[in-house]
């Protein structure tokens, strides 16, 4: 991909990934799982600033549909974040993937960053490597 920083990115309003409900990511498809990593190698690659995905994965979504009280690191809004490790390789493999489907097209793919800790709804669902399945997210809410 040639340097596309956020005024190159045309039509490109967010990125965004679908997942209908939490948890686990088992019930999806292989793309969820390395969607953030996806990227992070943009942005290892010079193609992507971190500003840019923060702002196309969470600000722009939330103000698109009008979620309310999501999509920023605010006081007195929902913690949804996730920490990563961009000096921490990922090795993707079959016996890592947490898709039903079993199969990812990124196995045998090293990226090089990682997803350390993932927190929904203010509460931690992954945490180096493990998922915790009784994490539950909150319905959203939308200012309409």
């Amino acid at each position: 991909f040639p340097h596309r920083e956020p005024h190159h990115l045309g039509p490109v309003g967010l990125f965004a990934s679908y997942h209908p409900s939490w948890p686990p990511l088992r019930h999806h498809g292989p793309l969820l799982q390395h969607s953030l990593l996806i990227l992070l190698e943009l942005h290892r690659t010079g193609q992507l600033s971190l500003e840019t995905i923060v702002s196309k994965t969470s600000h722009a979504v939330a103000d698109l549909f009008q979620v309310e009280d999501r999509g920023y690191l605010r006081e007195g809004y929902w913690a949804d974040f996730v920490l990563v490790d961009l000096d921490k390789p990922t090795l993707v493999t079959k016996d890592d993937l947490l898709a039903k489907c079993g199969w990812s097209p990124f196995d045998g793919q090293t990226f090089g960053a990682s997803v350390e800790t993932t927190v929904v709804s203010g509460q931690v669902a992954w945490r180096k490597g493990q998922l915790n399945e009784t994490t539950r997210g909150r319905a959203l809410t939308f200012i309409r």
